[in-house]
């Protein structure tokens, strides 16, 4: 399946939270992410929708680009559901900050 986002989103593929610790303690998660808005995870860009327009109707272009991993709340955005993906719809103002290596 293709999915194309619109004007200023951003799809990304969410990354599965760590299920334990560096120590090797078993993490449990309490509350769905959607319900831990305080919280940032990791995904990585997809696919970008047709840059936005400012004010003025110039276009504004993206500051990530297709494969980049990037950290958002984990309340921001919206799930789509796929067979066997993570995926998450995000307006690109909500990317908090690109993961560079």
């Amino acid at each position: 399946m293709k999915i194309r986002p619109l004007q200023g989103e951003v799809l990304l593929y969410m990354e599965p939270p760590p299920t334990e610790s560096a120590g090797g303690i078993a993490l449990i998660q309490e509350a769905p992410e959607s319900e831990n808005p305080a919280e940032a995870v990791f995904g990585q860009v997809r696919a970008l929708g047709v840059w936005p327009l400012d004010s003025h109707g110039r276009m504004i272009p993206y500051d990530v680009k297709p494969g980049d991993r990037v950290a958002i709340n984990s309340g921001a955005g919206r799930w789509l559901r796929a067979p066997g993906e993570r995926l998450k719809i995000v307006h690109s103002s909500r990317i908090l900050a690109i993961a560079e290596k």
